[in-house]
């Protein structure tokens, strides 16, 4: 067990936080029940890790997205001006 400190606004984060590792680990766990404890934290991080560049990659495919439908939003727009 580890006690961490945290600003009192930023408490629910972290326990979240903790939930989410403490359920990976336990996941792991049960699949490989032999695994060290460093190998089941080595583990949790290459999972986070994974799972950061996961969303990282789907935010600047969104970014990219919202270029496109702003750029035809503007094109439609232009070509409404244009009729009217």
């Amino acid at each position: 067990i580890y006690t961490i400190y945290c600003p009192d606004d930023e408490d629910a984060e972290l326990r979240a936080a903790e939930h989410y590792v403490n359920v990976f680990v336990r996941t792991i766990k049960t699949e490989a029940p032999n695994l060290k404890q460093e190998i089941l934290m080595v583990l949790s991080c290459l999972n986070l890790y994974e799972q950061i560049t996961s969303n990282q990659v789907s935010a600047a495919e969104r970014l990219q997205q919202n270029k496109q439908n702003e750029s035809l939003l503007n094109k439609i727009m232009q070509e409404a001006h244009s009729v009217l």
